[in-house]
């Protein structure tokens, strides 16, 4: 009978979810193990567990625009526009927030304000300098943006996807 296109990218991206978020949870054990502090142990661990929840919150829609954009134009396309727009997210907003500072253009401000901000996810400050976990209304205010925007990058990708020919 086949599968819908929905349920085609939903298992698709499921097979890499899989590997995924085990291999996150290793992370965040090993950093816990291997690389706490001896003070503020607890911190330190809420900490980690903060930026697997961000990661996976950003990475995993991440991964189901790029089987969709893989299916539709290709593997290279699915991953050159996914990884151009992580990198995008995590840097190239930091240089528009700059000019935005330095010139009052208002569709510098627009794209500014439109751009995913996925620089919002990387807590390696907190976790170098041992700046401790994120507050929690802080942080679940990032959460809250970075799920809406989670769910618009999954929206994307259900219109994106192409379905291969059934069987």
């Amino acid at each position: 009978m086949g599968l819908g296109s929905v349920r085609q990218l939903c298992q698709v991206w499921l097979a890499h979810a899989v590997i995924l978020v085990p291999l996150v949870l290793l992370a965040i054990l090993v950093c816990c193990l291997g690389a706490a502090p001896d003070e503020n142990v607890g911190s330190w661990i809420l900490t980690n567990l903060q930026y697997g929840v961000l990661f996976l919150v950003v990475t995993l829609p991440l991964m189901m625009l790029s089987t969709a954009l893989g299916s539709r134009f290709g593997t290279l396309i699915g991953y050159l526009v996914t990884v151009g727009i992580t990198f995008y997210g995590l840097y190239g907003v930091g240089y528009l927030e700059v000019a935005t500072k330095v010139e009052s253009n208002g569709l510098i401000r627009l794209v500014y304000a439109i751009s995913p901000q996925y620089h919002l996810a990387d807590l390696t400050e907190q976790l170098v300098f041992q700046m401790g976990a994120l507050k929690f209304t802080l942080f679940l205010n990032i959460l809250v943006y970075l799920g809406g925007l989670s769910l618009i990058t999954s929206a994307s990708s259900f219109l994106a996807h192409r379905t291969t020919a059934k069987a």
